[in-house]
C-alpha cells in the first residue's frame, strides 16, 4: 500500500507540503543506494515535483539515533543521512530531469524525530527522507 510507505501534509505555519518517504523501502540499512523496489514510487514523486518547479524544495535524509558500527562505508548517522538525500537529489536531476537550482539537499541525522528512539517502530519511523515544498516561490 502506498500509504504504508509515504506520508503527505503540511507544516503547522504552512510553510511547505512535506512528502515523508519511509527509509526501509528506499535504501537497505547502512546503504545510500536506492532499492529498485523504490524507483516507481521516487520517479511519481519526481513526476509531482516537475509541477512545482518554480518552488523551492528541499530534500532531507533523517536516520534513529542508533550509532552505525565501525567498517561501514559512514562514519556517522550524519554521513549516511546527508549521502540519502544527495542519492535523492541525483535521481531527481540526472533520472527526472529537475532543476538543482531548485533543489537542496541535506542530512538531519538523528536530530529530527518524527517518534520515539526506544522502539523499532519508532526508530523505523525516523528513518526517511523528508521532500519539503516551500509555498513561497524562488
Amino acid at each position: 500500500q502506498i500509504e504504508d510507505v509515504i506520508e503527505i501534509d503540511m507544516d503547522k505555519k504552512y510553510q511547505y507540503v512535506r512528502i515523508s518517504l519511509n527509509g526501509a523501502i528506499l535504501f537497505d540499512s547502512g546503504k545510500a543506494d536506492i532499492k529498485s523496489g523504490a524507483i516507481p514510487i521516487l520517479s511519481n514523486v519526481g513526476d509531482i515535483l516537475k509541477i512545482y518547479s518554480k518552488y523551492i524544495v528541499k530534500i532531507e535524509g533523517h536516520t534513529d539515533n542508533v550509532p552505525i558500527t565501525s567498517g561501514g562505508v559512514y562514519k556517522s548517522n550524519m554521513w549516511l543521512s546527508t549521502a540519502r538525500a544527495t542519492t535523492v537529489f541525483e535521481y531527481f536531476t540526472e533520472k527526472k530531469g529537475l532543476s538543482p537550482n531548485s533543489l537542496e539537499a541535506s542530512g538531519r541525522s538523528e536530530f529530527d524525530p518524527i517518534a520515539s528512539n526506544e522502539t523499532s517502530e519508532g526508530r523505523a519511523k525516523n528513518r526517511r527522507v523528508e521532500i519539503k515544498i516551500y509555498t513561497g516561490l524562488k
